[in-house]
């Protein structure tokens, strides 16, 4: 990681990771419990 929990590199990584998350589970379907609001609000 590039970043401390809280700063813009942290949140870019994360951002990045929630995205690859999500377009990997697409593709075949798969279908997840998603608490994104939750965890953005955190």
């Amino acid at each position: 990681m590039k970043g401390k929990f809280g700063s813009a590199d942290y949140a870019e990584e994360e951002l990045v990771a929630e995205l690859g998350s999500a377009f990997v589970m697409a593709d075949p379907g798969i279908e997840g419990e998603v608490q994104h609001e939750s965890y953005i609000a955190s």
